[in-house]
């Protein structure tokens, strides 16, 4: 997602006038290591101690006790998942987040719902609040609605986890597209302030386009770049996973269980600098309506629900 903010707070990109708090703790959000929610994690069994049998001999030593089997760690034990190809070359995935929006509100241990004005990003033609985030049927639901006025309002919510490096990824559809409509999934670094924090966007579509796009933003002397865009085919409107999978240097884009692109630090254009060394970040889900790269919504647009199956962060740090 494009950002251009209309309001900037030192250190990150955060809030606008009118917000109050709803951003502060991007200044300093907490670390989550190991949250677990959702489906949890199956309970660890204890194997059997298997012992030798006596020995018949009529030595008076005994025979000797086997080692018992060792207990498997919640690591060890968690089960895999399709779409976890890279990075883990056999090994059991770590998951630390594994959030499935069970029960009927928000986490707010992992998640803070957004207020944003009107056009405070991209010219984008919604207003964000927290009324347009539920949590119901095991999934996030952001709420894009037009009121008796022609106005948009729609919801936002942004993680109170960051984390360096790692798999991040997400499952997801959205209920109805046309005109305006832009659902997105992304990542945006905890430090400096937009290009030069850095952008990675895990899934963006425009206008109910028969893809899923697949982008990263950086600044430096030449100001805003951005790579060429990836592109999947899918129906936005039906399940899909999506997963950026960032390490040192390197950035791949997954859809399904297969890579579809890929960033290589020696890509940065002449005069920019890659922004995804040496900083953390976190996790941001909306649902636009309207602005600078779909264009307008109009008549025919409806309204949308976005749909959140899960969140995964895992094999990070």
């Amino acid at each position: 997602m494009v950002v251009k903010w209309q309001i900037l707070v030192s250190g990150i990109v955060l809030t606008a006038a009118g917000v109050g708090g709803a951003l502060a703790y991007l200044h300093n959000k907490p670390e989550v290591l190991g949250t677990t929610t959702g489906t949890p994690t199956p309970a660890l069994t204890t194997p059997p101690v298997i012992t030798t049998a006596p020995s018949p001999s009529a030595s008076a030593s005994p025979s000797p006790t086997a080692t018992p089997t060792p207990t498997p760690t919640a690591a060890q034990s968690k089960p895999r998942q399709q779409n976890n190809q890279p990075a883990t070359s056999g090994r059991a995935d770590v998951y630390q987040v594994y959030e499935h929006f069970n029960g009927n509100s928000l986490n707010y241990g992992l998640w803070e719902p957004i207020t944003y004005p009107k056009a405070y990003r991209n010219n984008e033609e919604q207003d964000y609040r927290p009324t347009q985030v539920g949590v119901a049927d095991g999934m996030l639901q952001l709420h894009a609605v037009r009121d008796a006025n022609g106005q948009w309002h729609s919801g936002e919510v942004h993680s109170k986890w960051n984390y360096a490096y790692g798999e991040f990824e997400v499952r997801m559809r959205v209920s109805a597209t046309g005109p305006g409509v832009w659902p997105a999934a992304w990542l945006m670094g905890t430090v400096d302030q937009w290009p030069n924090n850095g952008e990675i966007d895990i899934i963006e579509n425009v206008n109910g386009s028969p893809d899923a796009v697949g982008t990263i933003h950086g600044g430096g002397s030449r100001g805003h770049w951005h790579t060429p865009r990836w592109h999947s085919p899918v129906d936005i409107r039906q399940f899909h996973t999506y997963k950026i999978v960032k390490q040192p240097g390197y950035i791949s884009w997954w859809v399904d269980g297969v890579k579809r692109g890929e960033w290589y630090r020696s890509q940065t254009p002449a005069g920019g600098v890659w922004p995804f060394e040496n900083h953390r970040n976190f996790g941001l889900l909306n649902l636009a309506i309207g602005g600078n790269w779909p264009g307008p919504s109009n008549a025919s647009t409806p309204n949308v629900t976005m749909y959140v199956d899960f969140f995964h962060v895992k094999n990070a740090y």
